[in-house]
């Protein structure tokens, strides 16, 4: 009797504290997380912390990385020199396998499909002739 007692009153006490944990869940999930909020002088100290470390000012990041698309160091290279003609093949439909040097991305296209700001305008046994805003370019093997 006592044993049967005993589990009962776990049983009880595991179902209560089961029902206490959903109820606290359901609490915090309706609750949006807000951080506490910094005081002055803990703001300044990661601040400060942060501008000795470096990497709030680092100019060799700029020097590095191409921004904005262009190449940093030299010249940007002349259209002609962008693309390479890596392929043709001829059939039903032709395709011309064109590499953009200044983004290294290959290009599998037929004619109205683009290659960076270029238009394929036409594709021939030996070379493909691109189009942007009126500028033909064409490129050969």
């Amino acid at each position: 009797m006592k044993v049967e007692n005993s589990v009962y009153r776990i049983n009880i006490f595991l179902s209560l504290a089961a029902i206490a944990l959903v109820g606290y869940l359901a609490l915090i999930r309706m609750q949006p997380y807000s951080p506490p909020p910094l005081s002055e002088k803990r703001f300044k100290k990661q601040s400060n912390a942060l501008l000795k470390s470096g990497y709030a000012f680092e100019t060799k990041i700029f020097k590095t990385r191409q921004l904005f698309g262009q190449p940093i160091e030299g010249k940007p290279l002349s259209p002609e020199k962008a693309f390479v003609l890596l392929g043709i093949s001829l059939g039903n439909r032709n395709l011309a396998m064109i590499r953009d040097t200044t983004e290294s991305k290959d290009y599998y296209c037929v004619e109205g499909d683009r290659v960076g700001v270029f238009k394929v305008k036409q594709i021939l046994k030996d070379k493909v002739i691109l189009e942007s805003e009126g500028n033909t370019l064409e490129i050969t093997q």
